[in-house]
């Protein structure tokens, strides 16, 4: 049904595929929308021979008003499967879906091409596969695939394999360094059995990168993670980490953890993002940037504490040189303290910088006047509000530094320290929740901004989404 407004809108009309095999031509597009439930099944005949140079192909399924099931064979190398749905989106016992890398002979020679993507997408219910399920995303002498799978409003469960293995190296300008393997991102208001989940992406090779994004709930990390990136993430709720995060390999790795409502490092934490391999140029020389572990925490709203006994690793084998950042994010209390406790004995290996952020929130910039081409309502963004927020950040610092309970009790883990360690004031920029201000959100640039003074700085122009600025000067012991 079309209109002025809007060129298609879905309704009825159910869909079912009985096929021994869904795949496509090399290279081709095919997507695929229903207004009704979609049903993919396998008809129980053979499925035919496929090329397999026939590479990267992508095909997406959509039911707009239902559910959908795939129980079938996908064969798609190095290409892209989209299962999207209003409802639940079910991978059958009896789903196999193939995106892994293919060997292709070129007459003398053997190339390898790369794994595949598969994105699970459920707008409104829950994403789940079946124990019998594959979803095989592996290459060999190049990189594998992802797995995407998003149930913001419904939970994600995974109960099946993802095989995410690769093998060898390339040479990345001048040092040998390992093809990067699986990755998954995760992005559910629930994720079904959290610790079974990562024991099944480390058995199958899932080792690349993995993000979990939990939309509500508490969670408490052990012994599970093993990824060279990875990246967890709570919107609502409390994370505790109560074992070894691995993000280590050949290469430096990342760690990024944040919680809405406080994190806890116990005792028992160790964030490795050591490396093993010392990265260097085609002439030799240590190259920075790719030696830089990255581990970051961020307690939101809440406590961030770090109890005695926790370690973080960010060391390169064959140098004594700290190449690591460490970013510890807390928020202000008052005029002078910062919500953090790591008074313990903390070990920070292989770190350059030890950096902590105490963030406040600003909703206070002026209300834009003019007139814009859509409409919309707007607070405005300017050198002079960015010299007030400076001048309350300098305020703030001076304050902190004469907070004795702050200074020489609850930073007396980070503050040993003293080469590495930086107390930095921070502002989290956000739009007006007030209607009567800027009811649609949007900030607006105003100007050249002269942000020499930052370490970072940033303007995301959309309702509540939040803009971080760190000077660049720190206070230092």
């Amino acid at each position: 049904m079309g209109s002025a407004a809007k060129a298609f809108t879905y309704h009825g009309g159910d869909l079912n595929i009985s096929t021994p095999l869904l795949t496509g031509a090399a290279g081709s597009v095919n997507r695929i929308t229903a207004g009704g439930d979609v049903r993919v099944t396998g008809s129980g005949g053979v499925a035919p021979a496929v090329a397999s140079d026939a590479l990267g192909a992508e095909i997406a399924l959509d039911s707009r008003g239902g559910r959908l099931l795939f129980d079938g064979l996908a064969w798609l190398p190095s290409g892209k499967l989209t299962l999207s749905a209003q409802d639940d989106v079910v991978l059958g016992d009896a789903a196999r879906l193939d995106l892994a890398g293919r060997k292709l002979e070129f007459f003398d020679v053997s190339k390898y091409s790369w794994g595949g993507d598969v994105v699970l997408e459920s707008r409104t219910g829950d994403v789940r596969q079946s124990a019998g399920a594959q979803i095989d995303l592996s290459a060999r002498f190049n990189r594998a695939g992802k797995l995407g799978a998003f149930a913001q409003a419904g939970t994600v469960d995974l109960a099946g394999r993802i095989l995410g293995a690769t093998s060898g190296h390339y040479d990345a300008g001048g040092t040998e360094v390992p093809f990067m393997a699986g990755r998954i991102d995760v992005h559910g208001l629930h994720i079904a059995d959290f610790g079974g989940l990562n024991a099944r992406l480390t058995a199958d090779g899932v080792t690349g990168a993995r993000s979990f994004r939990l939309g509500e709930g508490d969670l408490v990390v052990g012994n599970e993670i093993k990824a060279h990136e990875v990246n967890v993430s709570l919107d609502k709720g409390h994370l505790t980490v109560d074992g070894v995060i691995d993000a280590s390999g050949e290469q430096a790795g990342s760690i990024r953890l944040a919680a809405r409502d406080g994190v806890t490092l116990t005792g028992g934490a160790v964030l490795d993002a050591s490396a093993d391999v010392l990265r260097r140029d085609s002439y030799g020389q240590v190259i920075e940037a790719p030696n830089r572990a990255v581990i970051e925490v961020d307690s939101g709203a809440g406590l961030l504490r770090i109890d005695s006994g926790a370690r973080m690793d960010l060391r390169v084998a064959g140098t004594d040189r700290g190449y690591g950042t460490v970013a510890l994010n807390a928020p202000r209390i008052g005029g002078d303290d910062v919500a953090i406790d790591a008074r313990g004995d903390i070990a920070i290996e292989g770190a350059k910088t030890i950096t902590v952020n105490a963030f406040t929130s600003d909703d206070s910039a002026r209300p834009g006047v003019d007139a814009t081409t859509d409409g919309g309502s707007y607070q405005i963004i300017d050198q002079d509000y960015l010299d007030r927020l400076h001048g309350q950040n300098t305020a703030f610092i001076t304050a902190a530094l004469g907070n004795a309970d702050l200074m020489e009790h609850r930073l007396a883990g980070l503050r040993g320290y003293r080469d590495q360690f930086h107390l930095r004031p921070g502002v989290q920029i956000v739009s007006s929740t007030d209607p009567a201000i800027n009811p649609d959100g949007n900030l607006h640039v105003d100007g050249d901004l002269d942000l020499s003074g930052y370490r970072y700085a940033s303007v995301n122009p959309h309702s509540q989404q939040t803009a971080r600025a760190v000077p660049a000067k720190p206070a230092r012991w």
